[in-house]
């Protein structure tokens, strides 16, 4: 295929130059028509009958060797046998190249052979020329293809505008920007009519200034296409001046740039409103390059640390240190990009920072690290902890400070108390505690009133603050009590009661409890649990236990009662866990039985007995009712025993009836037992279970169930007492109980306290004893037999039985007896009389 080359490079002729299969005469056919069309010139010389043009299968010469010797010399001239002149000429491009060949022939010889060359060659330069400019307005609409696709993809188009004659061009691209078809004649004062209202003086005086200053232009501006679409634009203008500086044309570039100016819009609104998160978060953000240099900072930043606007950027970060951090400060950032290895990257850490004057406060930083535009850099968060930090500390006094005393609480106690038990393991030593509690705190509030009862402990706190070694920490306990706990260690060879004999008087000194109540002086007291423990041996928890055991044993001896714990009372207080532990499942405790204690008349014949409970345990061995008793009724444990009793009692008297002994038989019921809404029911279903004669029971109840809820206890009472069943008062004598309420229970019996027999010690007629005598007076008044327990002497039961005591029971007569030996004892002694 033939080319033509010029200086832009070799482009194919494809609408003009034939397929390379066809060789290259096959497109003279064309040229024909073309040459019809366009040239005047040649169409003359081939109506004339110079010469015709050649086409395929109308040669008898080989047209290939033809045009390759054209190619070759420039031209071609041949005679066949039939006296026909074969031509050729070179078809040349603008460089003279050579591009094609030009065949002809004339059938019919002309005599001038110069003319047929000249008119060849001349016909082969028109096609040549022919050929160039069919080339080159095909190059020329390529180009303007290409220059219309370039402006339409970069939306930018051309204007020109000649000052001369007021003629005005605008590209397709413009008239797209515009939403106006090509043809629209739009005139510049038409054009400046699209701008925003606003922006109209903007353009028009930029334009005016390139014809009379001759001043460039460019600007962005806003715009609205001829659908009211809004748009931003780009125009420039340029000058072009003539040989006498005079502006006689201005052109330049219309650029649609709304998508760049929204994206710009919208980057510009998110750094807005990143800035403004960032300065209206509590916390101050900076960034620092590598060299410490802050390149960024937020409006907290500058209030934080109460610089301007414009004195943080550029400074070095060191100037938001105090001592010796700033100093150190560059060498931390040349170790890290060194190492890679820091302490504080991505790690939040609470450091001191220092103000514009000089104030210290301490910040939480956080640091991270990011790279913009190939460069490391440093963003940092800082957080003014200073109030969280105050807050904190208040918080602590508040959750560590009793509000009434201002000593510090429980609480702390529990964390100083573990500290140093901690410290006392790894040494093997000791530590010395002490529960002081208030003896009758809530009477004193009942009287005076909780505000009086605060500024009590108030003042005894004080009180015994003033008084105390430097070594004891005073803490508050409860509502009434206190905690003493020493700070020294002690070994255990150096330990012994004396050791604390000191703290003792010092803490139960009446002074501390003289008060100042309402201008009266009102005295209170205390009493004291001490102990001393191993920590190695017992928790926390147990240690507190051992405190409350030595103040309820304290309490005691109330008032100003004492009791110190060592080691060798550890094992009593042991055996009181153990007790305790047992009784917190009632339901599982072995080794229970009733023994019964008989009680004999004035005559000696056995008229009734006592059932009293014994705990018999596998591993503890016997357990004193003294002691699990008030344990039992602690935690309740004595309603399920209680009941069990009963039914034993029931069980017993059964026994008794069936063998035809018609003994009664006192049982024991605690105040939680009769204060059970049931209890009267379901003693009355035990006694008809088993059969039994209601007369045959006698219930044994103190005094401090006279007391506890009188209302309740009466009504029981009356419901049992109908139906036969008798009530004695126990004890009577030790506890608070009124006349009124005697006389209005269904009282049978009156128990003297062995406390008061053990007054009795001869029988002397002229020897009495006037609460003994009181008390059997009073059975005497309200109706009641008198029953004297704990009688242990010939000279008590005679002094007894002298002044109208009716019953007897202590060891003078019997000591308890087991259940199953009780039946031979009667059977034995059976309504006999004692020899007494």
């Amino acid at each position: 295929m033939y080319k033509y080359k010029d200086s832009f490079g070799t482009e194919e002729l494809s609408d003009i130059v034939a397929d390379q299969k066809e060789r290259q005469y096959s497109y003279m056919e064309k040229l024909k028509e073309e040459i019809n069309a366009y040239s005047v010139c040649l169409q003359s010389i081939k109506q004339n009958g110079i010469f015709t043009l050649l086409t395929v299968g109308e040669a008898d010469i080989d047209l290939p060797v033809m045009a390759e010797k054209v190619l070759h010399e420039g031209y071609y001239s041949e005679k066949d046998s039939k006296n026909t002149i074969y031509l050729g000429c070179a078809i040349k491009n603008g460089k003279g190249d050579n591009i094609g060949v030009l065949a002809c022939y004339c059938p019919d010889l002309p005599n001038n052979s110069d003319l047929i060359h000249k008119l060849t060659t001349l016909y082969a330069d028109k096609i040549s020329i022919f050929v160039q400019k069919c080339f080159g307005e095909k190059r020329l609409e390529s180009y303007l293809v290409l220059v219309d696709k370039i402006q339409a993809i970069s939306k930018t188009g051309a204007w020109e505008y000649n000052f001369e004659n007021g003629q005005v061009y605008w590209s397709e691209e413009i008239y797209r920007i515009h939403g106006l078809p090509s043809e629209h004649q739009l005139s510049p004062e038409q054009a400046i009519n699209f701008y925003a209202e606003n922006e109209r003086p903007i353009i028009t005086a930029a334009f005016n200034r390139v014809v009379s200053e001759g001043k460039s232009y460019d600007l962005e501006l806003e715009f609205f296409d001829h659908a009211g679409n809004k748009k931003w634009i780009r125009t420039t203008g340029t000058p072009e001046f003539d040989s006498q500086g005079q502006v006689i044309r201005a052109y330049g570039a219309f650029e649609d740039i709304t998508e760049q100016k929204l994206l710009t819009l919208s980057v510009e609104e998110k750094k807005a409103k990143i800035a403004n998160i960032f300065d209206n978060i509590n916390d101050a953000i900076l960034t620092i390059n590598s060299s410490g240099i802050i390149t960024h900072c937020n409006q907290v930043a500058n209030k934080m640390f109460g610089y301007a606007d414009d004195e943080l950027i550029g400074s070095n970060v060191c100037l938001l240190m105090p001592e010796p951090h700033a100093s150190m400060h560059s060498g931390y950032i040349a170790h890290f990009e060194k190492t890679r290895q820091a302490k504080i990257i991505g790690i939040g850490r609470q450091l001191p920072a220092q103000r514009k004057n000089g104030e210290i406060f301490q910040m939480e930083l956080s640091l991270t690290e990011s790279i913009e535009d190939g460069k490391v850099q440093y963003i940092g968060t800082i957080r003014d902890i200073s109030e969280r930090i105050k807050a904190e500390d208040t918080i602590y006094n508040i959750a560590y400070t009793d509000s009434v005393t201002g000593l510090r609480n429980f609480r702390w106690f529990e964390v100083v108390c573990q500290e140093l038990m901690n410290l006392a393991m790894r040494e093997a030593k000791h530590i010395h505690l002490l529960l002081l509690d208030i003896d009758a705190m809530s009477t004193f509030n009942q009287k005076y009133g909780f505000k009086e009862g605060d500024r009590a402990m108030k003042q005894i706190a004080e009180n015994i603050q003033n008084v105390i070694p430097l070594h004891y920490t005073i803490f508050r306990y409860q509502s009434d009590s206190f905690i003493l706990l020493s700070d020294e260690l002690y070994a255990p060879e150096t330990l012994s009661d004396a050791s604390f004999e000191d703290i003792k008087h010092t803490l139960l000194d009446p002074q501390n409890f003289y008060l100042d109540i309402k201008h009266n002086t009102v005295s209170l007291a205390a009493s004291v649990g001490s102990a001393v423990c191993n920590p190695d041996q017992h928790s926390f928890e147990s240690v507190l236990g051992v405190l409350e055991h030595a103040r309820k044993v304290a309490k005691q001896d109330s008032p100003m009662g004492f009791f110190h714990i060592d080691d060798k009372a550890f094992a009593a207080y042991n055996r009181f866990i153990a007790i305790n532990n047992l009784l917190s499942q009632p339901q599982k405790i072995s080794g229970l039985s009733l023994h019964f204690q008989p009680q004999f008349n004035n005559d000696g014949h056995l008229f009734s007995c006592e059932a009293l409970l014994r705990w018999n345990d596998k591993d503890m061995g016997f357990i004193s009712p003294a002691e699990f008793i008030p344990l039992a009724e602690e935690n309740n444990a004595i309603i399920e025993i209680g009941q069990w009793v009963i039914e034993e009692s029931c069980a017993f008297i059964k026994q008794l009836q069936d063998k035809g002994f018609s003994l009664s038989v006192s049982i024991n019921v605690s105040v939680k037992q009769i204060l059970m809404p049931d209890f009267s029911s379901g003693f009355i279903n035990t006694l008809e279970k088993q059969g039994i004669d209601p007369s045959r029971i006698v219930i044994e109840i103190t005094e401090t169930v006279l007391i506890s809820n009188i209302a309740v206890v009466k009504e029981t009472m009356s419901t049992l007492a109908e139906r036969g069943i008798r009530f004695s008062i126990d004890d009577f004598g030790t506890g608070y109980s009124s006349l009124a309420y005697l006389k209005e229970l269904p009282i049978s019996e009156i128990k003297i306290d062995k406390y008061f027999i053990d007054d009795i010690q001869c029988n002397d007629e002229s020897k009495s004893y006037a609460i003994v005598d009181a008390i059997i007076n009073m059975s005497k008044a309200l109706g009641a037999v008198c029953v004297a327990e704990g009688v242990e002497s010939e000279s008590q039961f005679h002094y007894l039985k002298r002044h109208g005591c009716s019953l007897y029971q202590g060891y003078y007569f019997s000591k308890p007896i087991s259940m199953t030996h009780f039946v031979s004892f009667l059977e034995k002694r059976a309504q006999s009389t004692v020899n007494i």
